[in-house]
């Protein structure tokens, strides 16, 4: 019997207890004073694994960057295929004509397959080939790639440009041994479309679909053969829904965890954490005097544009988080100065001349370019416009029936600039016609100067102001009103931790850039 144990048998029995509740106190305190050294030492930092889904309104039709342009796909395809920038081991560019793309050694599709120059060959090769009907065959045409090694090509243009880096890197690489067996014209009907094998932050793993044939789910796992840090989510599922509402619902039931979209989200009922990213799109309705005589007219221009209030505008439409914006300029806050006065002098002295003043919007229907032509109407009304009717097309065929076609007086649409400060794909000359996206049909000489300046010009600098001069001359020409710009806007259930956009978004699959980096789980970790 030790000394300690002797002692004890000599109190009582109350002795007993307090002894031991002294001890407990002791221990306890001294846990707590560890505990709260070690919080003062430590921090919460990302831990691997865990689970995330996400909610998608729409559904995929081919997970394949070189073929499909539709949201659903592009999210898809951000996740499961790697950026060329995270593959490339040295990019280097001689003249501003020829880039030479090094690829780290070691590269492998999520297969197993090794990932070579040849797999950035073929995907540039297939986007090039009219047959496969490629979204971003525009981007890449007349750009000749050629294999120099293994690990090594180059790929070179007739004329300098500015932004091709940034092209060269946010490209997608598809896997050539899966598909170069293939007429370009068929790879809409591969399996691999929908069961893709990429070499991005995750990898494949299933579907689920409904017996009419609609996606409902698609699962990702790690992908622990990924060239840049590895992903923190272990599971990633995407799940689909047939409309806004349907998505929302499953929110609030926690069926998924978080979701996004390109507009504004005004539902208080739904909870949770909110994330505005910037965007660089920009949204205005745009005039074709080639379908209206009277648009022509500068003065009837300058009025309409004078008789929009875009403070209004943001806080009725966009419950104040969109930004207002007086010219191509996505970049910048300008409200400009509504001045109605004027606006209702000039329509009546145009009403005097031309008898009553008619105006026709074409509208896609979403539910805030929706509002924000009935605010538009209203406006111009006011101001003296006897009659604006409002034409509302489903997106599906707005593209087709009336950008395609050029087919409006007027339309409400956004532009987004895929490089920083290129405007040239809206306005320059070239562009009036589909495929291109000068949906004003605008014409000028100077201008069109201007806008390839852009395109060549290497000091950051000088290519900002140039910027700043195209946007000037555009808006004081009036070919359009400009509106606004809308954050993108994500809600999660406050889990979700990583998610950072350095800059705008382009497509909503941007949101993606930096998927590796989101986490669920933390871990303490003493510094």
């Amino acid at each position: 019997m030790n000394f300690a144990q002797a002692v004890i048998r000599t109190f009582s029995r109350k002795e007993r207890i307090a002894a031991i509740a002294a001890l407990v106190v002791f221990f306890l305190s001294g846990a707590a004073k560890a505990g709260a050294v070690i919080e003062e030492r430590s921090v919460m930092m990302p831990a691997p694994g865990g689970t995330y889904r996400e909610g998608i309104v729409g559904q995929p039709v081919a997970v394949n960057p070189v073929i499909s342009g539709n949201p659903a796909d592009e999210a898809l395809a951000a996740l499961v295929y790697a950026r060329l920038g995270t593959l490339v081991e040295d990019l280097t560019v001689t003249e501003e004509r020829v880039y030479t793309v090094l690829l780290k050694e070691e590269l492998v599709w999520a297969d197993g397959t090794p990932l070579t120059s040849d797999d950035v060959l073929f995907t540039v090769e297939t986007i090039q080939n009219p047959e496969a009907q490629s979204p971003r065959y525009k981007n890449w045409e007349g750009v000749v790639a050629e294999r120099v090694s293994e690990l090594r090509l180059t790929l070179t243009l007739s004329s300098p440009y500015v932004f091709f880096e940034e092209q060269i890197r946010n490209l997608l690489v598809v896997p050539r041994h899966l598909f170069v067996h293939l007429p370009p014209s068929n790879i809409r009907l591969s399996a691999y479309n929908f069961e893709p094998v990429g070499s991005g932050p995750y990898r494949f793993e299933g579907l689920t679909k409904r017996r009419d044939g609609f996606i409902t789910e698609y699962h990702f796992v790690r992908n622990e053969l990924f060239a840049g840090e590895p992903a923190f989510i272990k599971h990633f599922f995407v799940k689909f829904f047939e409309s806004p509402e349907e998505l929302r619902d499953a929110y609030r039931r926690r069926a998924i965890d978080g979701f996004g979209a390109f507009a504004p989200n005004k539902d208080e009922t739904i909870r949770g954490e909110r994330i505005y990213a910037p965007t660089a799109a920009y949204y205005a309705v745009f005039f074709n005097p080639r379908a209206k005589t009277l648009l022509a007219e500068e003065s009837f221009r300058r009025a309409l544009v004078q008789a929009i209030d875009r403070e209004t505008l943001v806080t009725d439409v966009l419950g104040g988080a969109g930004t207002p914006v007086a010219g191509p300029d996505p970049y910048r806050r300008d409200a400009g100065t509504p001045e109605f006065e004027k606006a209702s002098s000039t329509l009546a002295k145009l009403r005097a001349e031309y008898g009553e003043l008619k105006m026709e919007i074409a509208v896609p229907e979403t539910p805030f370019l929706r509002d924000a032509a009935v605010r538009v109407k209203e406006m111009w009304e006011a101001a003296g416009i006897s009659e604006v009717r409002l034409v509302f097309i489903d997106e599906a065929t707005f593209m087709n029936r009336i950008v395609r076609e050029r087919n409006y007086e007027a339309v409400l649409f956004g532009n987004v600039l895929e490089h920083e400060y290129d405007l040239f794909p809206f306005w320059h000359t070239s562009e009036r016609f589909y495929p291109g996206l000068n949906l004003a049909l605008f014409t000028m000489k100077s201008l069109d100067t201007v806008l390839e300046d852009i395109r060549q010009e290497a000091d950051a600098d000088a290519r900002r102001e140039l910027f700043e001069k195209a946007v000037d001359i555009i808006a004081d020409e009036s070919p359009a009103v400009f509106l606004f710009t809308v954050p993108y806007t994500y809600v999660h259930n406050g889990r979700l931790h990583g998610f950072a956009l350095e800059k705008p978004l382009v497509v909503p699959a941007d949101r993606f850039r930096d998927a590796a980096s989101w986490y669920v789980n933390e871990a303490r970790v003493i510094e």
